[in-house]
């Protein structure tokens, strides 16, 4: 073999390395990339579905609170109902039907009467 020859071979070997290296370099900048827009997308959705959890729990602690209010103000009138059957029998009669039955009250409380 002469040297010529083996020049020309190493040259191109050397130039497809080269390409090679080029494509691999190419390849790992487009994956650099995608792997960047993917977490980004990934991170704007979580930031997203944060924000929309953090205002739902907001509102939902608003009708919990609106909840309890009303809960407290049924079972006032439940009470003072309940403290209406002990004066009239006739309306005891009726508590008694639906399993209301009027307890009598300790000595000295009052049933607490409904704010408007």
């Amino acid at each position: 073999m002469n040297p010529l020859d083996q020049s020309d071979s190493n040259s191109s070997q050397l130039q497809t390395l080269s390409a090679e290296v080029d494509s691999l370099r190419t390849f790992f900048v487009l994956l650099l990339a995608l792997t960047l827009l993917v977490t980004g997308s990934l991170s704007f959705f979580l930031f997203r579905q944060t924000s929309l959890l953090s205002r739902q729990i907001v509102s939902n602690k608003i009708s919990i609170a609106q909840m309890d209010d009303e809960r407290i103000k049924l079972l006032n009138a439940l009470n003072e109902l309940k403290a209406f059957g002990l004066k009239a029998p006739d309306y005891a009669q009726i508590l008694n039907k639906y399993g209301l039955k009027p307890e009598p009250l300790p000595s000295g409380a009052v049933a607490t009467p409904l704010k408007k």
